[in-house]
């Protein structure tokens, strides 16, 4: 049976629509979502194309490359892929002087893929996502894009944690700062879970930097983790408690002034405190470690004691 033209755009603008409607609404199952994202997105592509409709083609490849870039299902090297080619597609039509923030989003979206791929030299792809970011940051800006300059300001800070090239000292301060930038938008009564995340990633990059002899950033490091458990209670985010308990515990156990037995005594506290979420059958990959770590604070501890005698 012929399928006549008008029933062919109505067929399509639903499909376009439904993409429209599972992107906007990934909170539930996210993994689901977003094959349908593909799915429909791809099946608008069927009627949308670059010569009838270049908006609404650009915006459909956008949204796959979205959707790729995120997806949890299929191949990841491959959906990386996927998620280049179609944002690449995407800026045939989204120019920086015509479309300025969906150009902004697809140079965010491609910083996003190239720092996850593994294919290619890894220190390249990290360069070229920090270039990528900078150049969303164009349109992305504190005053008129806060949300999307905050998440390009992490994203930022993710990248040059990662870093290849350049001074480790520099870099990490570098991440640092851009984790304080993100956290002028992220504030702990607007946003306290994103709030509480950020102190866990400072707490992290802190710790980095005081391995480079900077002893005061464990200081600041003990600082960040304690006011992300707030927010992170065991209650309301069990594994997130753990995952700063755990970071608690170690911070404590490098730290090397002060009261050395008053700190090894706190560090076994959170590392058990950790154990009570972090079991053997749930996580048989980091279990291990932390009990070798709680064994060495325990014999620290022991060995303090019989040194006092």
């Amino acid at each position: 049976m012929q399928v006549h033209q008008p029933d062919l755009e109505q067929l399509a603008g639903t499909h376009y629509n439904l993409a429209r409607a599972y992107w906007d609404h990934l909170g539930g199952n996210k993994a689901e979502n977003i094959e349908q994202v593909i799915n429909h997105a791809g099946k608008a592509l069927e009627f949308y194309t670059y010569g009838s409709a270049p908006e609404d083609w650009a915006f459909l490849h956008s949204r796959l490359g979205a959707a790729y870039q995120e997806r949890l299902q299929g191949n990841p090297v491959e959906n990386l892929e996927q998620a280049v080619k179609h944002t690449e597609l995407s800026l045939k039509v989204y120019e920086r002087q015509t479309y300025p923030q969906y150009w902004a989003a697809a140079q965010f979206t491609l910083g996003e893929t190239i720092q996850k791929s593994t294919r290619g030299d890894r220190a390249e792809n990290i360069e070229k996502a920090i270039s990528y970011y900078m150049h969303s940051l164009q349109v992305f800006t504190r005053q008129d894009f806060p949300r999307q300059w905050a998440v390009t300001q992490r994203s930022l800070a993710f990248a040059y944690e990662d870093r290849m090239r350049g001074e480790r000292a520099e870099n990490i301060g570098r991440a640092i700062e851009h984790y304080r930038q993100a956290l002028e938008v992220y504030t702990r009564p607007a946003y306290p879970e994103q709030w509480a995340d950020l102190q866990n990633c400072l707490a992290r990059a802190f710790r980095k930097r005081s391995q480079d002899k900077r002893p005061e950033d464990l200081d600041l490091a003990l600082q960040c983790c304690m006011a992300a458990l707030e927010v992170h209670t065991r209650q309301a985010y069990p594994d997130k408690w753990a995952e700063h308990e755990l970071l608690f515990g170690m911070l404590l156990m490098e730290h090397k002034h002060g009261d050395r037995a008053a700190y090894v005594g706190q560090a076994i506290q959170h590392f058990r405190a950790a154990l009570e979420v972090i079991t053997e059958a749930d996580y048989p990959e980091i279990w291990p470690g932390i009990q070798a770590a709680l064994a060495a604070a325990i014999r620290e501890q022991e060995q303090g004691k019989t040194g006092a005698r």
